[in-house]
């Protein structure tokens, strides 16, 4: 099956990571500019799981193999952003503009996208309930944890 396939792909690619990060220790050029340069060629072979079998059936992927796939809002710094848009512990990051939230680094990213203080809709789950806030682009403040939780389809 196509899942099976990609499965295997990756298994290759990280054996092909630990290759790689085994030889250049045994011949001392570990954290080398040489192994760098090395493992970003590898990594440029690297399949976007995520783009390749598209979003659902990634969030679902990530979800059955038991891996986070939301942020939970563990507690909201006073005077932030995301105080003053209303978020409160327990919030669970669905998306931020338009970008779907798997991880940190997913939220990471958004946040310091586009034109820092523009206004961008946050997608939170509350109680099971889905509501749409907004926030100003850029650091939120808020602390997080990893969280996986069921897809919603």
């Amino acid at each position: 099956t196509a899942a099976e396939e990609i499965v295997w792909r990756q298994s290759e690619l990280e054996l092909e990571r630990l290759e790689l990060q085994d030889r250049a220790m045994r011949e001392d050029w570990y954290r080398s500019s040489r192994y760098y340069e090395t493992l970003r060629d590898l990594n440029g072979n690297a399949i976007d799981l995520r783009e390749e079998i598209g979003e659902q059936a990634f969030d679902r992927y990530l979800y059955q193999t038991g891996q986070s796939n939301r942020v939970k809002v563990s507690s909201v710094i006073q005077g932030s952003a995301a105080e003053q848009s209303g978020l409160l512990p327990g919030d669970i990051i669905e998306r931020y503009g338009d970008a779907r939230i798997y991880d940190f680094t997913d939220l990471r990213g958004a946040t310091s996208e586009g034109a820092r203080g523009e206004m961008v809709p946050v997608l939170i789950r509350r109680n099971g309930l889905f509501i749409e806030s907004v926030v100003s682009r850029g650091p939120m403040g808020v602390r997080l944890q990893a969280l996986t939780a069921a897809p919603r389809d």
